[in-house]
């Protein structure tokens, strides 16, 4: 993660807070429920919040990203790993 990313991540979560203080006081019989659902699905939770964390910082950039990465990626080399190393003797098939 660079300073850029850095910066991004902590300018979403900053506003993240602004919201969270400018809100109404929360329905507590509501937080109980979604903790409760939370706690059932952890993994898609997980999942679920990664993809729209990834949509937010994206969103952020505008995609400027995704064509810089294209125009500075180096030519590959011959070799080509397989992903057969399991890190044991025999190396890469």
């Amino acid at each position: 993660m660079d300073r850029l990313d850095q910066q991004a991540i902590v300018g979403l979560f900053d506003k993240l807070a602004d919201v969270a203080r400018q809100s109404p006081p929360r329905d507590q019989e509501a937080e109980a429920y979604i903790g409760e659902q939370i706690a059932r699905q952890q993994t898609a939770m997980g999942v679920a919040g990664g993809v729209l964390l990834g949509s937010a910082i994206a969103g952020m950039f505008g995609g400027n990203e995704a064509q810089a990465a294209e125009t500075n990626e180096e030519p590959q080399a011959d070799n080509v790993d397989t992903g057969f190393d399991d890190g044991g003797d025999f190396g890469d098939f």
